[in-house]
């Protein structure tokens, strides 16, 4: 059944094949948010800690923030399951055992723009465009 495995493996490429990169940058970047939210959720908690020892807050206030950092220490635990098994996949499509997390990419980078390629590009278009289809543009 060598053509059904072929087949199954192009399927699956072809699943991540327009989106994979972006996607799994997309959960790099949650993963840094979900970090930082776990701090900020920790700091506070801290916080209030010291306020309940200075006897400011009432101990029964810190079990709120204590929630709060156990929904957030959950989420990011969430998202790097989530992450690590689409970085697993992503490997496994591409027959690259040794990609994992750290070889996706922190950004998405940001398309470089070069003007003497514009200009090539918009020359030769006007070189290929009959003046009518030129007018119709102008016109549209």
């Amino acid at each position: 059944m060598p053509n059904e495995n072929y087949a199954d493996g192009y399927r699956q490429f072809d699943r991540f094949r327009p989106d994979a990169i972006p996607t799994l940058i997309g959960k790099k970047i949650g993963l840094r948010n979900a970090t930082f939210a776990l701090q900020q959720a920790e700091e506070t908690l801290a916080a209030v800690k010291e306020k309940v020892k200075a006897k400011t807050l009432p101990p029964g206030r810190m079990l709120t923030f204590q929630l709060a950092v156990d929904d957030a220490r959950l989420a990011r635990d969430r998202i790097i399951e989530d992450l690590e098994n689409s970085a697993r996949a992503f490997a496994l499509t591409i027959g690259q055992n040794d990609f994992g997390t750290q070889n996706i990419p922190d950004e998405i980078p940001r398309p470089s723009y070069a003007p003497e390629i514009t200009a090539r590009l918009l020359q030769q278009f006007l070189q290929e465009t009959r003046r009518e289809d030129l007018w119709d543009l102008q016109s549209a």
